[in-house]
């Protein structure tokens, strides 16, 4: 749970960066920041792919029990516990796919960079997560 907390206010952050720099919510207006920005891309990535429990990802381990927790319980809970972890991956990578990757837009192409300050709080959420993974007993 401290895995996942960590990933998703990570990429609560960098989602206010986007709409601080476009000012708007809208995905398909803050396509292409990959192109800008590769760094971010990959901290976004990583983020992405830990919070949906991704290979070498403290989540993962967390994932399996929660099946394995539930195929104890009903057979028709489980499945309905796989089906949402599978959608939950899914949104994760489309939302990284559709915010990282594509065109740039107008709104894109004139944003500044990011802000120490920013790309600091992004890579504290990344650090911590890494840690995590390296080395669990921490938690």
């Amino acid at each position: 749970m401290i895995a996942h907390g960590v990933c998703s206010s990570g990429m609560f952050a960098q989602a206010n960066s986007m709409y601080e720099r476009s000012h708007s919510r809208r995905l398909m207006l803050n396509k292409g920041y990959l192109r800008i920005s590769q760094k971010i891309g990959a901290l976004w990535l990583i983020l992405a792919v830990g919070n949906f429990g991704g290979p070498f990802t403290l989540n993962l381990v967390g994932e399996i029990f929660l099946i394995i927790g539930t195929l104890g319980l009903s057979y028709m809970f489980w499945i309905r516990v796989r089906f949402l972890r599978f959608f939950s991956a899914a949104y994760s990578l489309i939302l990284y796919r559709s915010t990282q990757q594509g065109t740039n837009t107008r709104s894109v192409l004139g944003a500044a960079p990011l802000s120490f300050r920013e790309t600091a709080l992004i890579f504290s959420h990344v650090w911590v997560f890494l840690l995590l993974v390296v080395s669990p007993s921490i938690v």
